[in-house]
């Protein structure tokens, strides 16, 4: 006998009672339950079941799920936070329940009852096995393969929960020999195509996370999208599969096999069928892929570099979608994506912002005519108007339109952010900042954006805390490092604020924080560092770019206030993309009881009275303007 919470297992009459009521349970289920209850705090992984109870034959990943699911739905453990079976997604399984040990004999269920025969090709059926699990598929002829002699009881079991689904989120792709650019690319189209369906809150699982449980209860959805594309020489099998949260069952299941070129031609019908499954209905426009299927390669790794955030990831992203679209003209997602591109350079890459929002608005436009629903390209013109135009009532209607078409947007949620913070509207920004982390939980970049609020807000010792925390787990981000050294800045620790500045001086360059460094060395004292790095920035000027804003900073160290609202207003000539952010610039502060700032200010939409609440809420920073020089 088998004791553990309010059930009682009899081995020899092989059955499950609860409360002295009996619980019914299919015989494989029942083996598979008397194994995990053997291996009590071990993880068993799915191949491992596969290979104990389905040896030979045809059987798929499917069959270990239902088998669970049928487990659990009898023992009531279908909460979030499980009583007995744990699940450890893409791993396995751990009985995790205190027992009555008392008579587990493993001859209860031998070697021949529980199906443990190897079988000569078993080892290559679970190589593959342990990649299966799916990302674009055109048309399902599977839910459970017809040789798995328990297939119609798992298939019922499968079917019993019908809870409606209204949230998924759509883990990494899988597979052999796929590369990590092209992991990342078909794993964001993927979700971009599922966001298209009405009423579905699409979550992005970013990296290799392990989806335990506390994990699970994170994200807070209903169900779990898993993927896999296995790559042979001139064809691409595909599995799709959507896996309910609260009992692992599986709702919903996909499989084709495509030649090399056919790959993309899958999307449209995928989220028509996964829609059709949830009884929804499609927003926006129908699903294109590019004519010439040569373009989706470089297409793939265009929207990876763009994820990056480095110049030269930006950079390299612009050149492949100008590839994309010599191959393809009329490919409306290159456009948008070239304006993503372009957003993102002047702050990113030290790109002129006229150039770059010049191209941003032409990519936008090409694409809207191509598609008048894209809802990237709407997000594109949102920060056109907001970092370019100044223009807060165009940029406000594209950021609706944008969110509008696709709610689950994660970039027109983090711009519209910005844009909010930029204008001293904090809550808005802390509030779209907080919906951009909900549907990418675990990106490192959302992640370090939690703390531009804080930064924002002034709030630098909780800001320095939470980029710390950022860096401790991804320390190559440089982008954290970026923040971390600006509110070291901010409080006055200028060695240490160096410090994370020359670590990312090689990535960033002198147009980034060149007029930082500057700062940090005068107040120290450096006077010559501080002299032969500005004597830099002014030459970079003249022979390239460098933006008025970074020039203003770096009239801070020396200058007067003069100097520097000359190039603030420089900056608001050429509609340089850093002038929408004046307002928040920590070295700016001293400054916003000028008139001549104020009235910069107001040109993006301020009050007088909004900045200068802000500024008397603010730690105050000593007007140190002109005091280096002497």
């Amino acid at each position: 006998m088998i004791a553990f919470g309010e059930y009682k297992i009899d081995l020899s009459k092989r059955v499950i009672r609860r409360d002295g009521e009996k619980v019914h349970l299919a015989k494989k289920p029942f083996d598979v339950l008397v194994y995990l209850i053997e291996r009590r705090g071990e993880l068993v992984t799915r191949e491992e079941l596969l290979a104990e109870f389905w040896p030979g034959g045809q059987t798929y990943d499917e069959a270990v799920y239902s088998c669970v699911s049928s487990i659990r739905k009898a023992l009531r453990d279908l909460g979030s936070e499980p009583r007995f079976i744990e699940t450890r997604w893409r791993e396995g399984y751990r009985f995790i329940a205190d027992i009555d040990r008392a008579d587990i004999d493993r001859t209860e269920t031998g070697p021949e009852e529980a199906g443990s025969v190897a079988s000569p090709g078993r080892s290559l059926r679970y190589a593959s096995s342990a990649v299966a699990a799916v990302f674009l598929a055109a048309i399902a002829w599977f839910l459970l393969s017809e040789t798995n002699p328990d297939a119609d009881a798992e298939r019922a079991a499968t079917e019993e929960s019908t809870a409606p689904i209204s949230s998924i989120a759509v883990l990494p792709i899988q597979g052999l020999d796929v590369d990590r650019w092209l992991r990342q690319g078909l794993t964001g189209e993927l979700l971009h195509t599922i966001s298209s369906i009405e009423g579905i809150r699409v979550v992005k699982v970013a990296g290799d996370s392990l989806l335990d449980d506390a994990l699970l209860r994170r994200l807070d959805v209903d169900a779990l999208l898993e993927s896999t594309l296995l790559i042979a020489d001139d064809s691409r099998d595909l599995h799709l599969r959507l896996l309910r949260v609260d009992d692992s069952s599986i709702a919903w299941s996909f499989h084709a096999r495509y030649e090399a070129d056919q790959l993309v031609e899958s999307r449209a019908k995928v989220v028509a069928s996964l829609a059709n499954h949830l009884s929804a209905s499609l927003r926006g426009s129908e699903i294109a892929s590019p004519a010439n299927a040569e373009a989706w390669q470089p297409y793939l790794r265009a929207r990876y570099q763009w994820s990056l955030r480095t110049p030269q990831s930006i950079r390299a992203a612009v050149d492949l979608y100008h590839e994309v679209i010599a191959l393809d003209a009329d490919y409306a997602d290159a456009h948008a994506g070239l304006a993503e591109a372009y957003v993102v350079a002047p702050l990113w890459a030290g790109t002129d912002s006229k150039e770059a929002y010049g191209e941003a608005l032409r990519s936008a436009r090409r694409a809207l005519g191509l598609d008048p629903d894209h809802a990237r390209a709407h997000a594109a013109l949102a920060a056109y108007y907001a970092h370019h135009d100044f223009d807060w009532a165009r940029a406000e209607y594209y950021f609706g339109r944008a969110l509008e078409l696709d709610p689950n947007d994660v970039t027109a949620h983090q711009w519209k952010a910005d844009a909010y913070c930029y204008r001293l509207l904090f809550e808005e920004c802390a509030r779209h900042m907080a919906i951009a982390k909900s549907l990418d939980p675990l990106s490192p970049f959302i992640e370090l954006l939690q703390g531009i609020p804080l930064r924002f807000t002034k709030q630098y010792v909780a800001a320095e805390a939470h980029f710390r925390d950022v860096l401790d787990r991804y320390p190559n981000l440089a982008p954290a490092r970026f923040q971390l050294g600006i509110v070291l800045d901010a409080q006055g620790r200028f060695e240490d604020a160096i410090e994370q500045f020359e670590r990312i001086y090689p990535v960033y360059g002198p147009q980034l924080v060149g007029s930082s460094l500057a700062w940090g060395h005068a107040q120290l004292g450096n006077h010559d560092k501080a002299r032969e790095i500005i004597a830099t920035l002014h030459r970079l000027n003249e022979e390239d770019f460098v933006s008025p804003i970074m020039m203003a900073g770096a009239a801070l160290t020396y200058g007067s206030h003069d100097d520097v609202l000359r190039w603030l207003t420089k900056a608001r000539d050429d509609n340089d993309d850093f002038f929408s952010a004046i307002a928040v610039i920590h070295h700016f502060i001293p400054l916003h009881t000028n008139p001549e700032f104020q009235a910069l200010v107001a040109e993006l939409g301020i009050p007088r009275d909004r900045l200068l609440d802000y500024h008397a809420s603010a730690p105050q920073i000593p007007d140190t303007i002109g005091v280096s020089a002497h």
